[in-house]
């Protein structure tokens, strides 16, 4: 059976809207197709909006007296938490609003992915881990919500990029990648959308400064993916039902990215 590994972030993951279309597509979806589905979920806008109400419920000499601006192990550790706790939740209760049977995930679990340093370097080879987990809530009709929580052979616990664990996985599961975000498209100069990007094309447009911010990070991770599989990746927005039921039937209604 085909697989599909989705990826979805930033502000879509605060929009009400974006989250109906999301869970409402791929229940519509599944009326009249059946492809194993996994969601792989960002968070650090989520994350960033979370932490700037903290600094304002707080006085100035409160946030010095619990020092939450310097100490990296309490940041790092309430990212964890609300990444693998509140946003992973988050989305499996959304599922359920549609009757989508969904299960919260990090890659900690069931020794999906595990990380060295070198790994971290160079995501394509992840040092070891096993789907039968994954396999498993296929069987079922299950959709995997997995959040990039990693560990490394030292067993420290690390977050890892998004878009990069939606790659390894989709490596690991021969699978489509679709990357959604918040714009419709990969954009020209102009704002009109690129149907389809070649990687010289990309790296055209990048040092030209017309892809910039978020957007270069998805496409040369789509780049990436390409060039090792030889498959196309498609970037996306959310913006209508229609749209995903396309990109999930193998059309492409975003940017296509290819090698």
């Amino acid at each position: 059976m085909k697989t599909v590994v989705i990826k979805i972030g930033g502000m879509l993951l605060n929009s009400d809207a974006s989250m109906i279309r999301l869970f409402n597509g791929i229940y519509s979806y599944y009326q009249s197709y059946y492809h194993n589905i996994l969601i792989v979920h960002g968070g650090n806008y989520w994350f960033e909006s979370i932490m700037k109400n903290i600094y304002c419920t707080f006085k100035k000499d409160d946030l010095n007296a619990i020092n939450l601006n310097i100490n990296n192990n309490i940041y790092h550790d309430l990212k964890i938490g609300i990444l693998s706790g509140t946003i992973n939740k988050y989305l499996v209760n959304q599922s359920r609003l549609y009757n989508i049977n969904a299960i919260g995930l990090c890659l900690t679990d069931g020794n999906m992915l595990i990380f060295d340093q070198y790994d971290l370097n160079n995501p394509m080879k992840p040092t070891c881990g096993s789907l039968r987990l994954i396999n498993y809530f296929f069987k079922l009709k299950i959709i995997p919500i997995i959040s990039s929580i990693g560990i490394n052979q030292n067993n420290d616990i690390n977050i890892i990029d998004s878009d990069i664990t939606a790659m390894i996985l989709a490596k690991c599961l021969n699978a489509r990648l679709i990357l959604l975000t918040d714009v419709s498209a990969v954009l020209d100069g102009k704002g009109n959308r690129i149907k389809e990007l070649s990687e010289y094309d990309a790296n055209k447009l990048i040092s030209e400064g017309i892809i910039t911010d978020g957007m270069i990070s998805k496409v040369q991770t789509a780049l990436r993916f390409a060039r090792d599989l030889n498959k196309s990746v498609d970037i996306s927005g959310l913006q209508d039902i229609i749209q995903l039921k396309l990109l999930l039937q193998g059309h492409s209604s975003g940017t296509r990215i290819f090698c």
